[in-house]
């Protein structure tokens, strides 16, 4: 005696016939997913030669940099020992009238005078092509001091305000600054 034929429903057939292929599909994904996540590994793994101490940015409102606008920046260091490198960012925009900005900065230290000096920021070649990184949003760096050791342990206050003639500077985005330690001279 023969046994009926088991009925299969359509969608467990499909199931069955689409079964290796799917599971084939998870594991090119998984493969995929695994060779991105090591790739971004090994690249941040990379990047990581001068670990940034302190980077931070302030939004600077309505993209309008008002003379009376000081900017500041407080970080704690320990290590006084290390040499740093102090990077000054700009983020402006197009509708920044000029190739150039002055900035001035400030230091205060936990012991001692305040520290000042200026920086002329030049932003934008002599054909007015922006020298920043980015399309309609131009980064550019400006270091203040390389190989700067702190003379103290504590908490240091950075300060940047424009001494340009302008009251209001229209494209200045944002202002950041960076810690970073610094180059050995000789990998230089």
């Amino acid at each position: 005696m023969t046994l009926p034929r088991k009925k299969h429903s359509r969608t467990a057939l499909l199931w069955h016939l689409l079964h290796p292929a799917v599971e084939a599909y998870k594991n090119d994904c998984t493969a995929a997913v695994r060779t991105i996540v090591f790739g971004f590994l090994l690249l941040f793994a990379g990047s990581c030669d001068q670990p940034a101490v302190y980077t931070s940015y302030q939004p600077v409102e309505k993209a309008t940099w008002e003379k009376e606008k000081t900017f500041y920046f407080s970080v704690d260091i320990q290590d006084n020992s290390t040499p740093y490198s102090l990077t000054l960012d700009i983020r402006n925009n197009t509708l920044y009238p000029y190739r150039n900005l002055w900035v001035v900065y400030q230091v205060e230290q936990p012991i001692g005078p305040f520290l000042s000096d200026t920086l002329e920021c030049i932003l934008a070649d002599e054909h007015n092509r922006w020298k920043g990184n980015g399309f309609s949003l131009f980064t550019t760096s400006f270091v203040l001091k390389e190989q700067f050791i702190f003379p103290y342990p504590g908490l240091y206050t950075f300060s940047f305000s424009h001494i340009m003639t302008d009251k209001k500077l229209k494209g200045i985005h944002e202002i950041g600054f960076r810690i970073e330690k610094a180059a050995s001279p000789e990998a230089r």
